[in-house]
């Protein structure tokens, strides 16, 4: 497929190891204050002082997508030629604007303008993401988080709509029907967008994870879609009890020696090696080598499982909560390496922010993380209340855009849930 726009401009960051490492010492030391003893007394001007710094970075990051919101209703980058359509972005900046009601009178019109997009350029088929000619925009995340929001809106008029991007959704899980059986990597997730003709091209746990939250808010996802994700899902996770055997990164025919750390995390995908952020554990002491479980894949994985269903004592989703209490390096993520050229450790800096936030909020998971997460994006937030990752391009979020809505997910998940109400 030919991009009828032009390519997106590259940037040039500096990427040697000493100021990676001197980076990494001051998101450290950022970080581990928020953990700070402290007196009881000095704790609760800490806690009011803390919420009032949330409130005023959350208001200042709002405050500033709304204000990029185009006369079309659509949110478009001016970073990257992909991104311009605004198919992709606009559900995505939507929802986090409208998280927990967070879209008072005052936008009430911005947000039926941001619908009215979205509708229409929702094709026939169900699809969003394929209304430029000759573009694939993330047609599997752009009609996911637009079917969320126009579920979140709840307008009558929009049955018809919703009904065809659920079933668009729920037609695209790899399976039988479409040539993949059970024994295929891929089967039971779901990838980029329109299913390939003779490969699965890219899928992996991101995007089966946003699937299977449009179709849990949907009402879409039956039982035998709930089977055929465990399936996968399980084919991603480190667990030993699981059936399916993990595929080896280089050939290791002989299955009695495939183990290695069984650790309860997650790595992203069995299909696209290279998308595999933590790596690869080589051959060793007689075991297969295998893909590093790492936070941002373990994050997903949790919220995968919990949109479909699964409860907080199922053993899948209590040794993904493990994993991620064993690993709580919140500057970047746990498992990617940062001693390699072009780390994509940097790259996903405000991605894993917001991963983390959201999982660690639904895990209810202990501890000051909130605190940790908001004093590290109000150190990050930029004077007109948006946030750009200046480290790597490789994620694009060098996009003020993206990287303003990713932080607005991680802000809106740092608010307790008594603050929210």
């Amino acid at each position: 497929m030919t991009a009828r726009l032009a390519a997106p401009r590259r940037r040039s960051f500096p990427q040697t190891l000493r100021g990676r490492a001197a980076a990494r010492l001051f998101w450290a030391a950022l970080l581990a204050a928020a953990f700070a003893a402290a007196s009881p007394a000095a704790e609760l001007q800490a806690a009011d002082r803390e919420t009032s710094s949330l409130e005023a970075s959350l208001r200042r990051a709002r405050e500033w997508l709304w204000s990029r919101q185009g006369r079309d209703g659509g949110w478009h980058s001016e970073t990257y030629g992909m991104l311009r359509a605004g198919q992709a972005l606009t559900p995505f900046v939507l929802l986090a604007l409208t998280d927990r009601d967070h879209a008072p009178a005052l936008h009430a019109a911005q947000v039926r303008s941001a619908l009215d997009f979205i509708r229409a350029r929702v094709d026939a088929d169900g699809w969003l993401g394929l209304h430029e000619p000759g573009i694939a925009e993330y047609p599997t995340y752009a009609t996911a988080y637009a079917l969320r929001c126009l579920v979140r809106a709840n307008e009558p008029a929009d049955a018809p709509i919703r009904s065809r991007m659920r079933e668009r959704l729920a037609a695209m899980q790899f399976q039988e029907r479409n040539g993949y059986g059970r024994e295929a990597a891929a089967h039971g997730g779901w990838g980029f967008g329109p299913m390939p003709q003779s490969s699965p091209g890219h899928m992996d746990l991101a995007h089966t994870r946003r699937v299977l939250e449009a179709l849990h808010d949907a009402g879409g996802l039956d039982e035998p879609a709930r089977e055929r994700a465990a399936w996968f899902l399980a084919l991603l996770q480190r667990l030993p009890q699981h059936p399916r055997r993990q595929p080896a990164p280089e050939p290791w025919p002989d299955a009695k020696r495939y183990g290695g750390a069984f650790d309860g995390g997650f790595y992203l995908s069995p299909v696209v090696y290279p998308a595999n952020k933590g790596g690869v554990e080589p051959a060793r002491d007689g075991l297969a080598p295998y893909f590093r479980s790492y936070a941002t894949a373990t994050c997903d994985g949790a919220l995968a499982l919990l949109a479909l269903g699964a409860g907080q004592e199922d053993v899948r989703l209590k040794e993904a909560r493990r994993w991620l209490e064993r690993h709580t390096n919140y500057d970047l993520p746990d498992g990617v390496s940062i001693e390699v050229p072009d780390s994509y450790a940097p790259a996903i800096r405000y991605y894993h922010w917001a991963v983390r936030a959201e999982a660690h909020a639904a895990l209810d998971l202990p501890g000051a993380w909130r605190e940790a997460l908001a004093r590290a994006l109000a150190a990050c937030q930029r004077p007109d209340g948006s946030f750009l990752n200046t480290e790597s391009h490789l994620m694009k979020e060098d996009d003020p855009l993206l990287c303003t809505a990713l932080a607005l997910v991680a802000l809106n998940h740092c608010q307790r849930e008594t603050a929210r109400e």
